[in-house]
């Protein structure tokens, strides 16, 4: 529906340039294919019949058939969105924008400015225009602020993994002191908790190229991952920060797909740790902040045995780094009691922050 709603939209964005004047089906597909924009001449005049529905346009009936703009109204005019549109992108821009291609962007942006027109001028209580400030998006935690992505490198790798083309980037590792120039096959984009990151595996000529080991900050460098029923080393995958690329490079190069990958499974493994260990976990936590267990469990067999001011929580739960960041989180208001080797990290961490702090009393 969104591919539909910009092809249609880049198509009367053409066809009011040249108002009055003729243009094939051919012509504008060969415009929207430079615009990144992928469409067959059946979809196209299917697209032009819908289009001529409110006599904006109109074929001129000849042979090969052509369509002109007729309509008095410019381009953004006549794609004033109703409310519901609207506030549909102006949601767009709020909470995708990172993700994107930076052609869409630019090409989305007269639609996004007429979107805040309708929405101002139907700001009352009760109507649509009025959502905005009755919604609040929060993030978990601090809210940390994302970190700055060169705009020029933003838009050359949206176009790579848009247009399947090889990319020369020049990479400075979280630490390094220099970037490493690698030309990389991209396979997509994983936006996480503010971060932009470039799925890629090295090109075809970089295969002595040592690309080092993992990141201490969540930024994999490298990840191992099942083999068995996906076609692609995953040991080879690489998750780069955009914002760590100091510079990019389109290469006039077609990006070679691995077979058989797919990149919802390698970001469900890569950031979750799909396919870790599965644990009963055993904790106690104060009844005060963990009541919202009740409502959001953790597994579904969780057991909740409730004491005076504490209550104790059994549940199956995958043994990874996030655990443990979300058990940390409740502080002194939670004691991990099982599994044995967890509930040892904890007694050792405790140790440590006991000597931070009390040596500061």
């Amino acid at each position: 529906m969104a591919d539909t709603f910009l092809r249609r939209s880049k198509i009367i964005e053409l066809l009011s340039e040249k108002a009055g004047r003729k243009i094939s089906v051919l012509e504008i597909q060969k415009r929207l294919k430079s615009a990144g924009i992928e469409a067959t001449v059946r979809t196209l005049q299917r697209d032009f019949i819908a289009l001529s529905a409110d006599g904006r346009i109109r074929a001129d009936g000849k042979k090969p058939q052509g369509w002109l703009w007729v309509a008095n109204e410019s381009w953004p005019d006549a794609l004033r969105p109703n409310l519901h549109t609207a506030l549909a992108l102006y949601l767009t821009r709020e909470q995708l924008s990172r993700l994107l291609p930076a052609s869409s962007l630019a090409s989305l942006s007269p639609l996004m400015t007429a979107a805040e027109r309708v929405l101002e001028e139907a700001n009352n209580p009760g109507s649509l225009g009025s959502w905005m400030q009755r919604i609040v998006v929060l993030p978990w935690g601090p809210p940390m602020q994302p970190p700055v992505i060169d705009q020029t490198i933003h838009e050359a790798v949206t176009a790579a993994v848009l247009e399947g083309r090889q990319l020369q980037i020049s990479y400075l590792k979280l630490g390094a002191k220099r970037a490493e120039n690698r030309r990389v096959n991209p396979l997509g984009l994983i936006y996480r908790e503010q971060v932009l990151y470039l799925v890629a595996l090295p090109a075809a000529n970089t295969d002595d190229f040592v690309w080092g080991g993992e990141e201490e900050d969540g930024d994999l460098e490298g990840a191992e991952g099942p083999q068995s029923d996906i076609e692609v080393d995953w040991d080879d995958i690489r998750i780069l920060a955009l914002h760590r690329i100091r510079d990019a490079k389109i290469l006039d190069v077609s990006r070679i797909d691995p077979p058989g990958f797919n990149l919802q499974a390698y970001s469900r493994f890569a950031f979750s740790d799909e396919g870790s260990d599965e644990i009963l976990l055993q904790f106690r936590i104060k009844i005060s902040v963990g009541l919202h267990l009740e409502e959001t469990p953790l597994s579904h067999d969780q057991i909740i045995k409730k004491g005076r001011t504490w209550m104790t929580v059994t549940a199956t739960v995958q043994d990874n780094w996030q655990l443990r960041w979300w058990l940390q989180s409740f502080g002194s208001t939670i004691e991990v009691i099982a599994p044995r080797f967890l509930r040892l990290e904890f007694v050792d961490m405790a140790k440590d922050l006991g000597g931070y702090y009390l040596r500061g009393r």
